[in-house]
């Protein structure tokens, strides 16, 4: 019975190999044509690999030029097809030795992301314009929201061509444009920080702007639990920001609050604040906080000790005065 039982397990794990073997190969098979290749690696390593090297997978593709374009408008073309999912459901659960040989198996919303700040980096991405215009049509593809932002960054349009906007158009065009969110300045504290991710700060002047938000606020969600901080903490800030009802943040603020860094601390606490009780369980972290911090970061923490947990907020003084200001 146990030696069936042990043929029959490897005969399945057999057959899972095959199967990510031949799913390996239609990711890597070229379109149409020779892979271009830069250092030793194809346009598609390099695309699978920019998640984690943002810069150097732009400054490839820019040396590889305008043949390496339709990888970039392929990974849009393809969505996020079933025999993807299930590479990376099986990816992680393989013998490190196999995964190795096989290919990265990144989600397509940081492909996606990094697909577009590539594309908006390149000097001829404006040739694959129509290509882009065609895949945005179909209104079932998921990267489509984020292909929208690739689109107007490359001055195309959206829809068919059209004549060109008269004066009382355009007026009206800037009514219905979006108003810019008025946020504390304190959360821009991070916007020239080489350690937090550049993707991460664009999309929260992206947010703040008032345009593609729903990208933006899919970034920071995406990067609370994906990024090592301080990434993650400015996300989950971030996140706090664009929506404050979303009390299991909470966790992820507290985190925050023990960073290293002050000026993540203090943004941290800040967003602490607007839960009130529900965030009492941060109390302990704003207590610290507040006694390793300078009399700025002090009044900041008994004011958020005054929302999140009162009966600790009424052992230092000064909590009432701070309050009403």
């Amino acid at each position: 019975m146990r030696t069936k039982r042990t043929v029959v397990v490897l005969a399945a794990s057999l057959v899972l190999l095959v199967l990510l073997a031949v799913i390996a190969v239609k990711m890597l098979s070229p379109l149409g044509g020779p892979m271009p290749v830069y250092q030793g690696k194809t346009a598609r390593e390099w695309l699978n690999q920019s998640p984690t090297n943002q810069a150097a997978a732009v400054t490839a593709f820019q040396e590889m030029g305008p043949a390496a374009l339709p990888v970039l408008v392929h990974v849009f073309q393809k969505g996020d097809p079933s025999w993807a999912r299930f590479y990376r459901r099986a990816y992680p659960k393989i013998p490190r030795i196999l995964r190795d040989q096989l290919p990265l198996a990144p989600s397509p919303l940081k492909l996606w992301a990094s697909a577009d700040i590539i594309l908006t980096h390149q000097p001829d991405a404006k040739t694959v314009l129509p290509d882009l215009r065609r895949i945005w049509q179909d209104t079932n593809n998921p990267s489509r929201p984020i292909l929208t932002g690739v689109i107007l960054a490359l001055g195309g349009k959206l829809g068919p061509d059209t004549a060109p906007a008269t004066d009382k158009d355009l007026q009206a065009q800037a009514k219905k444009r979006p108003q810019p969110k008025i946020t504390d300045p304190r959360l821009d504290a991070v916007r020239d920080d080489s350690l937090v991710d550049f993707r991460l700060r664009t999309a929260w002047a992206f947010w703040k702007s008032g345009h593609k938000t729903n990208e933006a606020v899919a970034l920071f969600r995406e990067f609370v639990k994906s990024k090592p901080a301080p990434t993650c903490d400015w996300a989950a800030i971030y996140l706090s920001e664009a929506q404050p009802e979303d009390v299991s943040l909470i966790p992820f603020l507290v985190e925050a609050v023990h960073s290293s860094d002050p000026r993540t601390r203090s943004a941290a606490t800040m967003e602490l604040a607007k839960y009130g009780p529900a965030a009492r369980p941060a109390s302990h972290a704003v207590q610290e906080f507040m006694q390793a911090g300078d009399v700025e970061s002090r009044k900041l923490c008994l004011k958020t000790l005054g929302a999140i947990d009162p009966e600790a907020a009424a052992k230092y003084p000064g909590t009432s005065r701070i309050g009403e200001r």
